[in-house]
């Protein structure tokens, strides 16, 4: 919900502050920047401790996850008194280490019964997207300002402050949680060494055939370890690449062997790097919608964003019937092939994006496409001979959707085209996909930063500036996809 809920009033905070409306894809992204680093600490945290008792410094870690969102939406909304942008963005900034994704994944695997392991992280799932929509709907409503005193201290409450103080009040709640919930003292599900040596069966979900995959009883989801579970097998098929022990720290814990040994990996089969490709791809082109929505709307059609607000609340909602339809059309015919159909899709969505009525005014002065504009107001408004508000809205619908069907599509391949040997690795595919995520997110937000304060006349209509850009992505990976369709594949 932190990352959502400002997306409506984040183009009006800035503007308040004295600021472009581009300014708010800094506010926006800057937070992947830090959760990138939580994510780092987490996967080193989780690898590193192998104590059976693991529930003290777990719940620390999230004791330090929720004093940091609180700190930092209070700084956030603290900025909008004090006129200072540099206040928000280090608020901004304190809110990005709440990312506990891997964490909380990890805390299923060590205080879950193995049956419901795959069930608890569905419903994770299912909250997030909860949260999305919640979080959208919130950050949509429009108040009056007011001031109120609380211990001698006064808050503006209004359209701008409001998402971060509602977001503080439920971080506290959850801190308080934390502290009055007592972790296990020890893990519910120790393994002798008979049935440490066994294998399980389990249904790997939404893969198009209902194959059953056979694992280690230690590893109770894709692409997740938990050494506490037992010892470690080594691999009899490669020698080379061990599976990680804590004795064998000094021989692989430098950095650089690991980036290398886990690059050996993900490169030794071409299907998990173009899975990969695009899942970022895919997170990107959706970033860059959403952030720019809010700015497009308002400068090309005068919407509230209060009502861009709840618009993308409509979409959010459309997240969980799209994945249940991927979902079943992927048993039918497969995850390439839809992969192959939705990128098609995409791309056609962005192709009915471009304001060609814009285009059209820049073609009569193709001469002075890199010409310097000095004045920070748009000059093109126009868009489409007045249909360019159906235009918009439906072609930003397709591209949505696409990029959630692509999106799960991704993942479920993911999990398929991963080798048993990096599943195994430290660095894994559930480390590997949310750092991947959060980079491009912010890169998406760089792009509409870059664009935004473009002062060429080429950049002067941002829908055709952000269109032409994603329209090369989408072409990438199908280009890509297309190439290597044989090899996206489970094994």
């Amino acid at each position: 919900m932190n990352y959502y809920i400002i997306l409506p009033s984040a183009a009006k905070f800035c503007c308040s502050l004295g600021w472009k409306y581009a300014h708010s894809a800094v506010l926006i992204g800057i937070t992947n920047l830090t959760a990138l680093m939580s994510l780092m600490y987490q996967s080193h945290h989780i690898h590193q401790s192998h104590t059976m008792n693991r529930g003290c410094s777990l719940k620390k870690f999230l004791v330090i996850s929720c004093l940091c969102p609180i700190a930092g939406n209070i700084c956030y909304s603290k900025a909008y008194e004090y006129r200072s942008l540099f206040i928000a963005i280090i608020g901004r900034l304190l809110i990005g280490f709440s990312s506990t994704e891997l964490l909380s994944k990890h805390i299923i695997l060590v205080f879950q019964v193995k049956g419901d392991a795959t069930t608890e992280v569905a419903r994770m799932k299912m909250a997030q997207i909860v949260g999305i929509v919640l979080a959208l709907v919130l950050g949509s409503f429009d108040i009056q300002e007011r001031r109120i005193s609380f211990y001698g201290q006064s808050f503006v409450l209004n359209f701008k402050t409001m998402p971060g103080y509602i977001m503080a009040f439920a971080w506290i709640w959850l801190l308080i949680s934390f502290l009055c919930f007592r972790f296990p003292a020890e893990e519910i599900h120790c393994i002798s060494p008979v049935e440490k040596r066994g294998e399980m069966s389990i249904s790997a979900s939404e893969h198009e055939d209902h194959r059953h995959y056979r694992i280690d009883s230690n590893y109770l989801l894709p692409g997740i370890h938990s050494r506490s579970f037992g010892e470690n097998i080594p691999d009899e098929d490669d020698q080379s690449i061990s599976v990680y022990n804590p004795h064998l720290s000094i021989k692989f814990g430098s950095m650089i062997t690991s980036i290398q040994r886990t690059k050996k990996l993900v490169m030794h089969n071409v299907a998990l790097p173009v899975t990969l490709l695009l899942y970022g791809s895919v997170n990107l082109i959706m970033e860059v919608m959403l952030t720019s929505s809010v700015i497009i709307t308002s400068r090309y059609f005068k919407w509230s964003v209060s009502h861009t607000g709840r618009a993308l609340s409509l979409l959010a909602a459309l997240i969980l019937p799209v994945h249940l339809v991927t979902s079943y059309a992927s048993t039918k015919a497969g995850e390439r092939l839809i992969m192959k159909k939705t990128l098609v899709v995409m791309g056609i969505g962005i192709l009915f994006l471009i304001n060609y009525e814009a285009l059209f005014v820049l073609c009569k002065d193709i001469h002075h496409l890199f010409r310097w504009e000095s004045t920070d107001s748009p000059l093109t408004t126009y868009y489409d001979w007045n249909f360019g508000l159906a235009q918009y809205c439906s072609s930003a619908t397709v591209i949505f959707l696409s990029c959630i069907a692509l999106e799960g599509l991704s993942t479920t391949l993911m999990s398929k085209v991963s080798p048993e040997k990096l599943n195994k690795s430290p660095v894994n595919c559930s480390v590997i996909g949310p750092m991947l995520f959060c980079l491009c997110r912010f890169l998406g937000n760089t792009i509409i930063v870059i664009v935004g304060f473009s002062h060429r006349m080429i950049n002067t209509d941002m829908v055709n500036s952000l269109a032409f850009i994603l329209l090369g992505i989408c072409y990438c990976c199908f280009h890509i996809v297309r190439k290597h369709f044989f090899f996206l594949k489970g094994s």
